[in-house]
């Protein structure tokens, strides 16, 4: 009876679901039939009520789809010729799971929030206070800057609350960690068709309309590619941290079967990310490998894995063969041979007397081509920072950039001290490949972001709730 109960409920629950689903389609085919711009707003109110139910009955699903949105979100604007604010979505997304978590918790009495007094959580807080002070900087004012990047930090917070709620168990952690895998093969995958079979006709004609993304992107005789991130360096920098951990997690005792899965998925990471034409990404995977190494060289493996990533990584480096691609990764390890490398050191020297001068900064968004439209007469607009090191202590002055510099710290010595007090051999691998995978994005931050990138944060807020519920899951058992 009860099994037959179950059936009749999941039975009417797939009827009112489709009968909902059929009775939107015909309202909006009705609203197009009006007008187009009646259909679209039916079409966009249907579907966030959608999005706005799911999240709060299935926040697992929605968690999943949010990260989603951040990687396939440019891929539909290029796709659908749109100019919209990127971060919308996912600020909308990342509100309503977030909501649906709240009253979740208030219908079922739960304690406010499991596992949150932590050091990443006192330095998101800090780091939140600080950029809201940012606001009042008047050195940019009115702040039409903060209001674009405040938004977006504190969705990366949210988001981050978010994952500590949802990684309850090792499984949940385990399929995060699978799910990161698998969205960077199909990104890296996406990137290496764009390559052999050319950008498909929508991106090149979007390519093309504008002839200085062209001329940033069309370098050593190649067309740097993006596949569905923002540009190629976001495109380049995820894969080379998802490249080390994926070399980390092959330390652990796998299968023949999911060995050799996971070393094809990084072989066409590689491959990828070699594509992206980014430098900075090739120039900080040996970094990442090395740091990896030091941290595993007790484990046997070790010295076998890494020690063959980096002879073929060495031997392609110095093998006679010519080509663009080839000779752009080339090029990431003689900077001092490289003209807009001593362009960019110069740019920086002559804004180091700003910097000091300016211990808050000249405020947020006002460095970069965009600042010449929201702060046309700041003395940084226009100027191209060139590293994210750089534009934090330009725009957030040299005590925001102490403050970014304390966090990564705080971070990597949790990952690096969770590696050496773990007896898990499983959660110990993991934690070295958290540790070697983050330091490998903060080192891009010398030259490229990766943190501050809209795509790359959800998977970086997700690694920092996991390292945290991976130490009190572990904790829980020995008490146990």
């Amino acid at each position: 009876m009860i099994t037959a109960n179950k059936i009749y409920h999941k039975k009417q629950y797939t009827s009112i679901i489709i009968s909902v689903l059929l009775l939107a389609v015909v309202l909006i085919s009705y609203a197009y039939s009006l007008s187009l711009q009646t259909g679209g707003l039916l079409f966009l109110v249907i579907v966030s009520l959608i999005v706005l139910f799911i999240s709060i009955a299935y926040p697992g699903i929605a968690y999943y789809l949010d990260i989603l949105y951040g990687f396939l979100t440019y891929f539909f604007i290029r796709l659908l010729n749109l100019s919209i604010p990127v971060s919308t979505g996912g600020e909308f997304l990342t509100g309503a799971i977030f909501v649906g978590i709240i009253l979740r918790k208030i219908i079922h009495h739960e304690r406010l929030w499991h596992h949150i007094h932590n050091p990443f959580t006192y330095a998101y807080v800090i780091i939140l206070i600080y950029f809201g002070l940012e606001a009042f900087n008047p050195n940019a004012y009115p702040p039409v800057g903060w209001m674009k990047i405040y938004p977006v930090t504190v969705m990366g917070f949210v988001f981050y609350l978010i994952s500590l709620y949802l990684f309850k168990t090792e499984k949940e952690i385990y399929f995060f960690i699978k799910f990161w895998i698998i969205i960077a093969f199909l990104v890296a995958l996406y990137g290496c068709m764009q390559q052999w079979l050319g950008l498909p006709p929508w991106e090149y004609r979007r390519l093309m309309s504008d002839p200085h993304t062209f001329g940033i992107l069309f370098q050593g005789g190649f067309i740097r590619k993006y596949s569905t991130l923002s540009d190629p360096a976001a495109f380049g920098v995820f894969l080379s941290g998802t490249i080390v951990f994926c070399i980390s997690i092959l330390l652990m005792k796998l299968s023949v079967k999911k060995s050799a899965l996971l070393i094809i998925a990084i072989i066409f990471m590689l491959l990828g990310m070699s594509y992206s034409g980014t430098r900075t990404a090739t120039a900080v995977i040996p970094f990442g490998i090395i740091f990896l190494g030091l941290l595993t060289i007790q484990n046997r493996k070790t010295l076998i894995v890494i020690g063959g990533v980096l002879l073929i990584g060495t031997a392609l480096i110095l093998s006679p063969l010519q080509n663009g691609v080839l000779n752009r990764v080339r090029s990431a390890f003689h900077p001092s041979q490289d003209p807009s490398m001593i362009v960019r050191d110069l740019n920086r020297r002559s804004k180091q007397s700003y910097m000091h001068h300016h211990p808050i900064g000249g405020g947020i968004k006002t460095t970069g081509f965009e600042a010449l439209e929201l702060y046309p007469h700041h003395p940084l607009a226009g100027f191209p920072p060139d590293s994210v090191f750089v534009q934090n202590a330009l725009e957030i002055g040299w005590i925001g950039f102490i403050i970014q510099l304390i966090t990564y710290f705080i971070v990597l010595k949790f990952a690096i001290h969770q590696y050496y007090h773990q007896p898990s051999h499983r959660h110990k691998i993991i934690f070295a490949g958290f540790a070697a995978a983050l330091f490998t994005w903060f080192l891009s931050d010398y030259s490229q972001g990766a943190i501050s990138n809209f795509s790359i944060s959800f998977i970086y807020n997700g690694i920092l709730a996991a390292m945290i519920k991976l130490k009190y899951i572990q904790s829980e058992k020995n008490i146990i």
